[in-house]
């Protein structure tokens, strides 16, 4: 019993000798460190670019060649860091990062056209292949009216891209996936808070400048053709009126004022966030 009692207390009692953290193990810790700190420098930039974008403030070419030079190398100091922190593990990473360059390159020196981002398509210009832009009940419409030849009232869609601009410019599109992941689905009081709450920041939230002008300007090429005329503002989301139905889903505004086109078309987009 001694012994036991012995060999215990020197078991507990033994100080036990920590590990040396290797040089390996240290030189880790530094590529570790520089990249956080690159990666903080990229999107210090985007942010930049970001702002300026969705600012009031002119910016020339320049500026613009600057700022993009700076991120390119950024890029290339996050991939190269990235692989010597987990040995090559991720070389197609550089390729990648190689092609996406080229491109920017191309379209800053003229080579090659940007890719046109439409916030608002009329009625006339709606069909099938842009229908990831529209939705499947706009581009339906269209092909109606301009394949079929068939009646169709007049209108215009504010298209995806729209939406996304609305939520970066008030921070939505970062805001409104943390208010989600705190969601328990199965509790339906806490799916109903959860609407409240981001309806009311869509509610209270302001169109970019641009985004605003578009839908003005979209209502005034309609009251061309019909002074003063009130309208209809629904959704159309992708799958709609296709083999699932979202009947309901979404809200739908008649009658319609112009002084209320704003509020109505963020009324609708509140609604994508209904807890049914």
């Amino acid at each position: 019993m001694a012994q036991i009692l012995s060999l215990l207390k020197y078991i507990f009692s033994h100080k036990r000798r920590k590990p040396d953290i290797t040089d390996e193990v240290k030189a880790k810790y530094h590529v570790f460190v520089k990249l956080l700190a690159e990666n903080d420098y990229a999107l210090e930039l985007i942010s930049e670019l970001q702002s300026k974008y969705h600012g009031k403030t002119i910016f020339t070419i320049p500026y613009l060649q600057g700022v993009i030079k700076k991120l390119l190398i950024s890029s290339q100091n996050i991939t190269h860091l990235l692989g010597e922190l987990t040995d090559g593990k991720y070389a197609d990473l550089e390729e990648a990062r190689k092609r996406v360059e080229g491109q920017i390159r191309d379209v800053m020196t003229g080579k090659k056209e940007p890719v046109v981002i439409f916030t608002s398509v009329s009625l006339d210009e709606a069909y099938r292949e842009i229908a990831d832009k529209i939705g499947d009940k706009m581009a339906n419409l269209g092909e109606m009216k301009n394949r079929l030849g068939l009646p169709v009232p007049n209108g215009f869609a504010l298209t995806v891209c729209a939406y996304n601009q609305f939520l970066e410019y008030n921070g939505l599109d970062m805001v409104i996936p943390n208010i989600l992941e705190k969601v328990d689905m199965k509790d339906p009081e806490s799916l109903m808070r959860a609407e409240q709450v981001i309806k009311d920041l869509i509610r209270r939230a302001p169109l970019p400048p641009e985004l605003s002008e578009y839908l003005r300007e979209g209502y005034r090429e309609l009251s061309k053709q019909t002074p003063g005329c009130f309208v209809s503002i629904r959704s159309s989301a992708l799958g709609e009126d296709g083999e699932a139905s979202f009947a309901g889903q979404y809200t739908t505004l008649l009658n319609v004022p112009p002084r209320n086109l704003e509020p109505s078309y963020k009324e609708v987009i509140a609604s994508k966030y209904n807890a049914r």
